[in-house]
């Protein structure tokens, strides 16, 4: 709650802005006077300058995507530098190393990821998009083009604001191993202390034919979600194709949950070009 009040109180009229929103221009009235994009071997930093303004460093090998994710969450950063105008020894740089891997116990890093949601996706705006189109893969894959953030940032603000009980996952063919593994899982608990599991599906699995023959697909399929065998609803989208076919799955954990999916659908069979995004 207190890094929402701060947000609203530095950028009233961020609800107000048009989408994607300019996060360059919002670093600039915390301060930013310089964001480079130079090698880095994590994914990005904040400093200090010798007038008291701020300067971010991005990964230049990181996705456009990222890093925007990244800028935004050094911006969070800046709340805290106020905070430790008081202190003997305050900080001068922080270096963020994985933002993707940040968690609750990281109580600052996990709100300056916060921070970077709130003000890449604002959740009036982001919750408005989503609602009105629902949360099928294609809508989501159009909100993330929509907002210009990655997947998995769209996916995890998704559930965020949704009071929905959503399993999103992107899957990757490897065809090492001839299986479809999981690049990512979104949920919305998970358990704290373990870590993420990855899931896989070999050819002896029902939904390993489904991506195999489907562009598309929406309904009833049988899969473990990291535990038994059972029977899910499940909207998918393919995103890539090729060696490393690829897929973005929703899974609704509701009752009916067919309902939650009001726009059209339908399963449409692999042909020789599928949709890229």
């Amino acid at each position: 709650m207190a890094m929402h009040l701060a947000i609203r109180a530095s950028f009233p009229n961020l609800t107000e802005s048009k989408i994607p929103i300019d996060i360059c221009d919002l670093a600039r009235s915390r301060n930013v006077v310089g964001i480079f994009a130079r090698k880095l071997d994590g994914d990005g930093t904040i400093s200090t300058n010798e007038t008291g303004g701020y300067l971010i460093e991005v990964n230049k090998e990181h996705s456009g995507q990222r890093q925007r994710f990244t800028i935004a969450h050094e911006i969070g950063h800046t709340f805290f530098f106020d905070l430790e105008e008081c202190q003997v020894e305050p900080r001068f740089r922080i270096q963020d190393d994985d933002l993707g891997a940040t968690r609750r116990q990281k109580a600052e890093e996990y709100l300056c990821n916060y921070a970077a949601a709130e003000l890449l996706m604002p959740q009036f705006l982001f919750a408005a998009h989503v609602r009105e189109r629902g949360p099928s893969s294609a809508n989501m894959l159009g909100a993330a083009r929509a907002f210009d953030v990655s997947l998995h940032a769209c996916a995890w603000r998704m559930l965020q604001v949704l009071p929905l009980n959503l399993v999103v996952i992107r899957w990757e063919y490897d065809p090492t191993v001839r299986a479809y593994k999981t690049r990512w899982i979104v949920r919305r608990t998970r358990r704290v202390g373990l870590p993420k599991p990855e899931l896989r599906l070999s050819s002896n699995d029902p939904l390993f034919s489904i991506f195999q023959e489907y562009t598309q697909f929406r309904g009833r399929v049988w899969v473990s979600l990291d535990g038994p065998l059972d029977d899910y609803f499940m909207d998918a989208t393919i995103i890539r194709n090729g060696d490393r076919r690829s897929f973005l799955s929703v899974f609704a954990l509701e009752r009916n949950p067919s309902l939650l999916f009001r726009d059209k659908c339908q399963s449409t069979r692999t042909v020789d070009q599928a949709p890229l995004f």
